[in-house]
């Protein structure tokens, strides 16, 4: 079950994950994190901090804003992320 008090989106940290093409475990070692911690954050039965939102945003070269559960409400959709050339 998903926490209502995440600090991060958790479909859209997969999604931004998956579009990158890195796959879960590689994510977690360039994060020095366990796999396991980045599988509960996708699920939403983790919570990801500020900081490793911003190191995750990094790494996967999209916004931060993207990856936050409270970005400001426009109507519209996420900007699209560049694929890497």
């Amino acid at each position: 079950m998903t926490s209502p008090y995440l600090d991060h989106d958790p479909v859209t940290l997969s999604w931004a994950r998956t579009v990158r093409g890195i796959s879960q475990r590689a994510l977690a070692k360039v994060l020095e994190i366990h796999q396991g911690h980045l599988s509960e954050m996708e699920s939403g039965q983790r919570n990801c901090s500020t900081d490793l939102q911003e190191k995750i945003a990094e790494e996967l070269n999209c916004p931060v804003e993207i990856l936050a559960a409270r970005r400001p409400q426009t109507g519209r959709a996420p900007p699209p992320l560049k694929r890497p050339a």
